[in-house]
């Protein structure tokens, strides 16, 4: 019976038959027929995965179709680790990086310590850390590997977070390693030994053998119900040298070994049996034995209130009853398409925003199964009430003596309408909306609406007034009285009606016309004057006409200035003044000057001696009747005082600005004339601009003249204008390759110096400036000068040159080229990336000065070392060097001995030679050695020549050769042999 087995796969042993393993020692034999090998071998593997995608500096993603290995049984994960390189300097604590994998927290099973600082680099401050993610487990026991194989089946992907304040990621690779379980070859069966007939056995005591006991040491996870489709177990037995045999859920035990991992399991309850078998074949007949159930069926869920929610609500809070098939499944919710968080049964939402919103819910079992369908709900919240407006109302007027009143209306969205009359219970109402037989008085329509959300919108409202009464006017102040004779020069009326009117007034028989209280009308004429007036209230009731007359002689004497001498204007600078007064009639004049009386006067009015500043000069009159003239005066100012100027500039003494801004006043109102650079004075306004100036002195002038006509002195702004830039002399120094010194000076005195290197941003800079440690490559330095009025040349002065690399040196060719030679001269090339020189040596003698290719002839026999060292520009040799080792050898190898053997049909010759050589062989019949068997091309020192095909009882001849490794060729003399008959 022959029985081959799988890697994974349990066995029932056959009793009277043996097992043997591809690992654990050799096979026990059958006693009807021989053992074979099992078909599979183990050996240990380790894979790297970098993440898809590293977020925020602490999320790794890992693409979960990478891990479809872990489906295969036939690799067994040992250790899963993440390692990651950190900003920072950590201290390998437990517990100072907490991991989360897919936003579910990881523990240590058992208390492990899952995670460790495997170093620290203080030159960039970054700390290398491990988490042991086998010792790790989530939602209560489910392992890391168990979690990444169901989220490969979910075809989703594996986050990993490190939790930590001020926490920075900078890489991250996830390592697999465990061991792979192959096919391997199945040896033939071994033969079975010859028993000797001659031999007596010898009897001996012999213990009776005891079956060993079996034991299961560890199972991960070890939880009852565990979500995980893989499961690894460890066992022993009691005695040294057993085997095991493993059964899986009833189906026939296979041969296994410690540890186990079992992957692929199915939905559903399993039972896991482990038996020992020792070396005597006696089997553990009770065995150990797991029992657990993998449920990878995750839960539904449902909203129990869905058909109570409102598709439209006006409400910013929201309950939802949840449900799931699995009594002890938890929740996660997630709204308007946030992150999926924990959440209640009765999940609630408050102070939610306008709009529409989408609620899902998924169910979470014990064992992390997560639903992959959520439940949801979308709805809309509308919590702004509709705007209510008014169309149209009919009549318009807000008085009327309309007893009817219809108004139309309408709102800023779909709703229905509510309308009260005169504070009345609101009541369903459509546009328009009409009310009749209304009584005299004041009215009030309020028309609400109410949106589909049940939101309901502020009232607009409309009053008016229903009036069926005439108005009765009522007199005030009359001024003059009527019916008066009087000599005023303005009629007024004071009236008012017992309610809210309009009124209408006709005087001297003119038009109908609006009017308010008081009617004020002047007297224009001498004469009879008659006012009618009436009311009409907001209906259009009028009151009775009412009439009032008057007798008027109200015409004064009108005043105006004739000619003004020496000037009519406001300021003069002269010290006396005549005025002439012009009357429309005869009247006497009055005059006063500064407020003081001057008495009865004539015209022309004459003043003299006048002092400087104001004066107010006024001239009244009355006529024969009484009528007092309306005054007239003449403001004017004696100015005897020329105006001072006071002048500023924008620009200082020396200025690189070619424009400049001017401002000047004076000390009384005044014109200004300006001359620049001697042009001439033209009149001009303070500010002025003036731009374009070019190098080089220039000069502003200003005065004044003030209103009196006085001329002020002139006052000047001188400046020069420096528009020309510093020119910068640059020097340059340099005493090693990545080093250089600057010098630098300006053509201005307080210049000042910008320098950039390679590029960078101007930073301030003095001289003299150096520079070292620069790194190889091309380089540039720039530097620029201001001038303290901030000319500055863009371009500065540069300077480019090269830092050149280590100098290095390389052998081009060696000729001969063998490491092995019988050649005695030597031929040497090399090259340098940036060197000048070279010195070479030959077998450790001293250093000489040499060039490329250089030969060496007369090499004795021996090993050989040529040594070569470029040297730069800078004199600074290269530290390495090439090198190149050969050996010489013009030696023949020497035949030490020689000896041969034969058959009717072969022969073997065997031969030793004092140095490594190779092996050929000259060989005929008789004396003849035409034939050849070719050089092998092995060197030893120790030979064998077998030729087969050979004719019995015939002489044969041979002669051995063959060559060292430096090609020196030997042959030995020729030898002789006969076969046997």
């Amino acid at each position: 019976m022959r029985t081959l087995f799988r890697p994974g796969v349990l066995i029932i042993v056959v009793l009277g038959f043996a097992i043997a393993g591809c690992e654990g020692g050799p096979a026990s034999e059958s006693m009807d027929e021989p053992a074979l090998a099992l078909e599979s071998c183990s050996e240990p593997f380790t894979q790297s995965f970098e993440p898809a995608r590293l977020s925020g500096g602490r999320h790794f993603y890992f693409d979960a179709a990478a891990l479809s290995f872990l489906d295969d049984p036939a690799y067994a994960v040992k250790e899963i680790f993440l390692n990651t390189t950190l900003r920072g300097h950590y201290k390998g604590d437990d517990f100072e990086i907490p991991l989360a994998i897919n936003g579910l927290q990881a523990a240590p099973t058992n208390g492990a310590a899952f995670y460790e600082l495997t170093r620290y680099v203080s030159n960039d401050d970054t700390s290398n850390v491990r988490h042991k993610l086998h010792k790790l487990a989530v939602n209560g026991g489910v392992s890391i590997h168990g979690f990444m194989l169901k989220a490969k089946q979910n075809k989703g992907e594996v986050k990993f977070s490190l939790q930590g304040n001020s926490l920075f990621a900078l890489k991250g690779i996830l390592e697999i390693t465990g061991s792979y379980s192959g096919s391997c070859p199945t040896p033939k069966p071994s033969e079975s030994p010859t028993p000797d007939p001659t031999s007596t056995p010898t009897p001996s005591a012999t213990p009776d053998p005891v079956a060993p006991v079996t034991q299961i040491l560890s199972v991960e996870p070890s939880a009852p119900v565990t979500a995980s489709s893989l499961i690894s177990f460890s066992f022993e037995s009691d005695q040294l040298g057993s085997s095991f045999f493993c059964s899986l859920d009833g189906a026939t035990a296979e041969l296994c070994s410690s540890p186990l991992v079992l992957s692929g399991l199915s939905n559903g309850p399993h039972v896991f049996q482990v038996y020992a078998q020792n070396s005597a074949g006696l089997v553990d007949a009770t065995g150990d034995t797991h029992e657990w159930a993998v449920d990878l069926v995750a839960p539904s869920v449902s909203i129990s209130n869905l058909a109570s929610l409102p598709a439209l609500s006006g409400q910013d809070s929201v309950e939802f009853q949840l449900i799931a098939d699995d009594a002890e499944a938890v929740f996660r919710c997630s709204l308007d398409d946030a992150e999926y968080m924990p959440c209640n049964s009765a999940q609630s939402y408050s102070q939610l925003s306008e709009g529409v919103h989408l609620f899902k819910v998924l169910a979470v079992d014990a064992l992390g199964n997560v639903g992959e369908q959520p439940a949801q709900f979308q709805w809309i919240i509308d919590l702004t009430p509709p705007q209510t407006y008014i169309v149209q109302a009919a009549p318009v007027e807000a008085v009327t003596r309309n007893t009817t009143m219809s108004l139309q209306f309408a709102a800023t969205e779909s709703a229905v309408f509510e309308c009260s009359l005169d504070h009345a219970i609101y009541q369903s109402c459509q546009s328009p909306v009409e009310y009749t037989a209304l009584a005299q008085g004041l009215h009030r329509i309020e028309v609400r609406s109410v949106d589909l959300a049940g939101n309901i919108g502020v009232p607009a409202s409309y009053s008016w007034t229903v009036d069926l009464s005439a108005p009765q006017l009522v007199l005030g102040n009359v001024t003059p009285q009527a019916g008066s004779l009087s000599n005023a020069a303005l009629i007024s009326v004071e009236f008012s009606a017992d309610e809210a009117a309009s009124f209408f007034c006709t005087f001297d028989g003119g038009v109908n016309a609006s009017c308010i209280s008081p009617f004020q009308v002047p007297v224009l004429t001498d004469g009879n004057h008659e006012l009618k007036l009436q009311a009409r209230d907001a209906a259009g009731n009028l009151s009775e006409v009412m009439t009032l007359g008057w007798v008027t002689d109200a015409r004064a004497p009108s005043l105006s200035f004739g000619a003004i001498t020496p000037t009519p204007a406001s300021r003069s600078n002269s010290n006396w003044l005549t005025a002439v007064v012009n009357a429309s009639e005869e009247s006497i004049l009055s005059c006063s000057l500064d407020a003081q009386n001057l008495g009865i006067s004539s015209s022309p009015v004459q003043l003299s001696a006048l002092a400087e500043g104001a004066h107010e000069l006024i001239v009244g009159g009355v006529d024969r009747a009484g009528n007092h003239a309306a005054p007239i005066k003449h403001s004017f100012t004696v100015d005897l005082t020329a105006p001072v100027t006071t002048l500023g500039s924008a620009v200082g003494a020396i200025t690189h600005e070619t424009s400049n801004v001017f401002v000047f006043s004076a000390s009384e109102a005044a014109t200004f004339e300006c001359n620049l650079n001697g042009v001439g004075f033209n009149a001009c306004t303070s500010p002025i601009q003036i731009s374009g100036f070019a190098d080089g002195e220039h000069y502003f002038r200003v005065r004044a003249t003030d209103l009196a006509g006085n001329l002020g002195p002139v006052v000047s702004a001188l400046w020069t204008v420096d528009l020309t830039a510093p020119v910068v002399t640059l020097t340059v120094s340099r005493s090693a390759n990545a080093s250089i010194q600057f010098g630098f000076s300006s053509n201005e005195a307080g210049s000042v110096f910008t320098c950039s290197l390679d590029g960078a941003a101007f930073t301030s800079c003095s001289s003299p400036l150096a520079f070292s440690g620069l790194a190889i490559g091309n380089h540039s330095f720039i530097v620029r000068a201001s001038d303290p009025q901030g000319n500055s040349d863009p371009a500065g002065v540069s300077h480019a040159w090269t830092v050149e690399p280590l100098v290095t040196t390389k052998i081009i060719s060696v000729v001969p080229s063998a490491t092995f030679t019988n050649q005695r001269t030597a031929n040497f090339s090399f090259d340098t990336n940036v060197g000048v020189n070279f010195i070479c040596g030959l077998d450790g003698g001293a250093l000489a000065p040499c060039v490329s290719p250089v030969s060496y002839t007369g090499m004795v026999d021996g090993l050989h070392n040529f040594l070569v060292y470029a040297i730069d520009r800078w004199d600074v040799q290269d530290p390495v060097g090439a090198q190149y080792s050969w050996t010489v050898d013009g030696t023949v190898p020497v035949v030490v001995s020689i000896t041969h053997s034969y058959t009717r049909s072969s022969a073997t010759i065997n031969w030793t030679t004092n140095e490594p050589s190779s092996a050929q062989l000259n060989w005929g019949v008789g004396t003849d050695t035409s034939r050849l068997i070719p050089d092998n091309g092995i060197y030893s020192t120790a030979h064998t020549v077998t030729i087969t095909g050979l004719s019995s009882n015939t002489q044969y001849a041979y002669i051995v050769g063959g060559r060292d490794q430096a090609g020196n060729s030997y042959q030995y003399t020729k030898r002789a042999f006969r076969t046997n008959p």
